[in-house]
C-alpha cells in the first residue's frame, strides 16, 4: 500500500468524525503523527491539517447518513451531483473557505483530499484553483458531462475486469478523466464504497 494513499485517506477517514472527537482521534492514524488540526478550519464539513514541513491538507467531509440537518443537506448535494447541477451550494460555499485558506497559508504543498461526495467536491476545487487532489471513490452521475481533473489522482474500488462495481461511484471511472486512476482491492467484510477500503 502506498504512503500516498494511507495519507489522504486518513485524513479523509478523520473527516467523518465530529470537529471536537478529531483532536483525539488524530492520535491513531501513524501517518497523521506530525499533523495538527487547524481550530478555524475544524467544521463539520472540512478539516485543514498542516506539519511542520508546511505540507497542508484540505480534507472535505463525504455524504453523512446520520438522520440530522446536515445529512438531509449532504443527500441534497447528491441529488443535485446526480441531475447534473453544476453549483452545489455546499462546493461554493468551500469554495470560498479554500480562497481564505490560501490568502492566509498559501497554495504551495496544499493538497485537497475528499471521499465519495467529498471527493467530487475536492475534484471540482481542484479544478477551480489549479490544486493537487487525491481522492477515494468519487461520486459523480452518468447524467452529467465528462470533466477532465487534470490535478486529481483517483483511487477506487471499481474494478470493471472483475465486475467490481460500486453503484455510487462508478460513473466517475466511465466516464471522467484524471491524472492518473488506482484501483484498489476491495477489503473483505468492508462495503464497496467505504474509505475503509482505502486504509
Amino acid at each position: 500500500m502506498s504512503n500516498e494513499r494511507k495519507l489522504y485517506a486518513q485524513a479523509c477517514a478523520l473527516s467523518y468524525d465530529e470537529p471536537r472527537e478529531r483532536y483525539e482521534t488524530i492520535k491513531k492514524y501513524d501517518l497523521l503523527k506530525d499533523y495538527e488540526i487547524v481550530d478555524e478550519y475544524n467544521t463539520t464539513d472540512y478539516v485543514l491539517l498542516v506539519n511542520k514541513s508546511g505540507i497542508k491538507i484540505f480534507a472535505v467531509r463525504g455524504t453523512h447518513f446520520k438522520m440530522s440537518l446536515k445529512g438531509a443537506r449532504d443527500i441534497f448535494e447528491d441529488i443535485n451531483i446526480t441531475f447534473d447541477k453544476k453549483f452545489s451550494l455546499r462546493t461554493m460555499r468551500l469554495s470560498s473557505i479554500l480562497k481564505t485558506i490560501i490568502s492566509v497559508y498559501g497554495s504551495n504543498r496544499l493538497v485537497l483530499t475528499g471521499h465519495s461526495l467529498g471527493s467530487k467536491i475536492a475534484s471540482s476545487l481542484s479544478n477551480e484553483f489549479e490544486l493537487p487532489a487525491v481522492v477515494f471513490n468519487t461520486g459523480s452521475s452518468l447524467l452529467e458531462g465528462m470533466q477532465v481533473y487534470k490535478n486529481v489522482v483517483l483511487y477506487t474500488t471499481n474494478d470493471l475486469r472483475s465486475f467490481g462495481i460500486d453503484l455510487l461511484s462508478i460513473s466517475s471511472v466511465l466516464k471522467d478523466e484524471y491524472k492518473k486512476v488506482i484501483i484498489v482491492d476491495k477489503k473483505d467484510n468492508v462495503d464497496r464504497h467505504s474509505i475503509l477500503n482505502f486504509l
